[in-house]
């Protein structure tokens, strides 16, 4: 194994016997190295039928899988074991576990398990992976916004994993265990069978199923009055100028059935049906003897947190100010409502937040001298229609955004505001969205991946939480919003993501997401009436009782002084309706996902 921050060596192997897989995929070279993978042009494969093949190998062992399920571009299924090693950090403690045996534990504060992390990953580093794609393998992480019955935070590590494209069709399947190669041919022979079968094998059954659990489902909603008495409370600090402005949430739990049959997978792909998005993502831990507390969680955000490329270039993409979308509303109508100062502010705040988080990072080594933005009260006069998705290296895909190439020894800003204000469409939303990147500082040695990461991880751990789920100033409103809330939100308004062996990752905020933890889960007495079909069978467990599971599903938006009582109200509550939609009803497949 060659030092981790050189070029390791590789070759690519030919496959010698046959050009195709079963005759109906052709087979690209096998590239070996460090990171070993290959890419397999499948165009007629759906990401419905890639996460369903992930699902089935992966039962039994942690899941993770990040998907792109409207207008992103890239789709990332681990292929994990029983015994994948995973991280999980709770009440001061650092766990590592495989399957049910505990690894290790140690007492360690948090910025301390976080270096503990970023050490890992410096371990496994590498330059040899497909440049085309964002991941090449190590960690897919969930961050919780303090603990409730969750870590703080739970990483696993993937070593197999694949990669599909939605742009090009391309599926790249890859490894960094050494001498994997039989598995990479195993994998790519059923990847080509695939494209003999539906577009998903998740059968009617298992949708017939999960009709019946969500037929029995009670849900709990946030009260009107006491969000009222909330917002009454958040304003008082606004005028007392404790706060410019308050990201207020609510909470709903779901109670349904919990069968020995696993049917979150099938309820995720449901949630993605009703609200597809550029950052959906499902991750189950299974519960098990070694202290973890089974969290699954179903997520379908529009929203990118920070990205971070392999040459150390930052990108964040708040989103504040919406607007749902109904049959009547057009974007004209949007742009109008978006329009006003309320809104305007709202996304102005916190962009203006994450320049001072960013300027911290790179350093402001110089006046701006590009800039793109406009008047703070004004929409910009144009749509956003940045790539919502981690992007490849920067050197190899054209912004068209993106200030020009400066000439040597020209000093310029470290920023740069990409876009300002302007207005997303989503499938059950408007959003007012900006987009603002950080330039690498001239002293990082971009060639070398271990000071890429540490850059990396670095800035994400400097922005952490997201600001558009606190406020601003960020610290401050923290502590209110903890006052007023009175709970820990849990996985909702962390993030999701990953880390990246070559240096790169990628973070979505947890918003549109239910989770759920084990710890939970319960036991009801027979007694107590059924679902509207009376069935009881399937659930009942031999203490004659029902087990059921509790999901969270969040949701909140930003208050400032320009704010409205109503108007926040019902706000809140369809961002809300947009998740429970999936708990309410099965949709009908739509068994395409690709992007525009």
């Amino acid at each position: 194994m060659c030092p981790a921050n050189s070029t390791p060596s590789s070759n690519v192997e030919e496959v010698p016997t046959k050009t195709t897989v079963n005759d109906q995929i052709p087979l690209s070279p096998l590239t070996l190295g460090r990171v070993a993978w290959t890419v397999v042009d499948a165009s007629a494969i759906t990401s419905q039928q890639l996460s369903s093949l992930c699902f089935e190998m992966t039962k039994g062992a942690p899941v993770a899988m990040l998907e792109s399920t409207a207008k992103g571009r890239y789709c990332i299924y681990g292929f994990t074991e029983t015994d994948s090693e995973v991280l999980e950090y709770s009440t001061g403690i650092l766990r590592s576990r495989r399957g049910d045996i505990l690894q290790s534990e140690e007492p360690v504060p948090p910025h301390q398990a976080l270096n503990i992390i970023e050490n890992r990953t410096k371990m496994s580093s590498s330059t040899d992976g497909c440049s085309d794609i964002p991941f090449w393998g190590d960690l897919l992480k969930v961050s919780s916004n303090r603990s409730r019955n969750v870590p703080d935070f739970s990483f696993v590590f993937v070593e197999r994993s694949m990669v599909l494209d939605q742009r090009t069709g391309n599926i790249y399947i890859q490894s960094i265990r050494p001498k994997d190669r039989d598995w990479i041919l195993q994998i790519q022979d059923q990847v080509s069978k695939l494209s003999t079968m539906n577009q998903s094998f998740r059968s009617d059954k298992n949708i017939s199923y999960l009709q019946h659990i969500l037929a029995d489902a009670k849900f709990a909603i946030p009260h009107e009055d006491e969000y009222k008495t909330l917002f009454t409370h958040c304003d008082d600090h606004l005028h007392a100028g404790n706060s410019y402005e308050l990201c207020l949430t609510c909470e709903a739990r779901i109670d349904i059935g919990c069968p020995k049959v696993e049917t979150s997978f099938d309820l995720y792909r449901n949630l993605n049906k009703h609200n597809p998005v550029p950052f959906a993502s499902y991750l189950h831990f299974p519960a098990d003897a070694a202290n973890c507390s089974g969290t699954t969680i179903l997520s379908t955000s529009p929203e990118q947190f920070l990205s971070c490329s392999r040459n150390g270039t930052l990108d964040m993409i708040p989103m504040k100010g919406t607007v749902q979308r109904t049959p009547t509303t057009t974007l004209q109508d949007a742009y109008r409502i978006l329009a006003s100062p309320k809104e305007a502010a709202e996304n102005l705040m916190i962009a203006d937040l994450i320049r001072h988080d960013l300027y911290s990072i790179v350093g402001c080594r110089a006046y701006p001298l590009h800039t793109q933005t406009s008047h703070p009260n004004k929409i910009v006069a144009c749509h956003y229609r940045g790539d919502l998705t981690p992007p490849s290296l920067e050197n190899d895909i054209h912004d068209p955004h993106a200030p020009e190439d400066l000439a040597p020894h020209t000093i310029r800003s470290p920023l740069s505001i990409l876009a300002l204000n302007s207005v997303g469409t989503f499938e059950t939303v408007y959003q007012l969205v900006s987009h603002i990147r950080a330039h690498p500082p001239p002293t990082l040695d971009v060639s070398n991946p271990h000071a890429v990461i540490e850059h990396n991880h670095s800035a994400l751990h400097h922005v952490l939480p997201p600001g558009s789920m606190t406020g601003a100033p960020k610290k401050r409103s923290c502590e209110i919003l903890q006052q007023l809330e009175n709970r820990n939100r849990g996985v909702y308004s962390g993030i999701i993501g990953y880390m990246d062996v070559g240096g790169s990752s990628c973070w979505s905020v947890a918003i549109r997401t239910a989770w759920s933890s084990a710890s939970e889960d319960y036991i009801a007495d027979t007694s107590l009436p059924t679902g509207k079909d009376g069935v009881k069978s399937d659930d009942v467990d031999t203490l004659g009782s029902r087990r059921r599971k509790i999901w969270h599903v969040g949701a909140g938006g930003a208050i400032t002084v320009l704010s409205e009582l109503d108007g926040e109200w019902q706000e809140m509550i369809g961002k809300m309706r947009n998740v429970l939609n999936g708990f309410r009803k099965v949709k009908e497949e739509h068994p395409i996902w690709r992007s525009a």
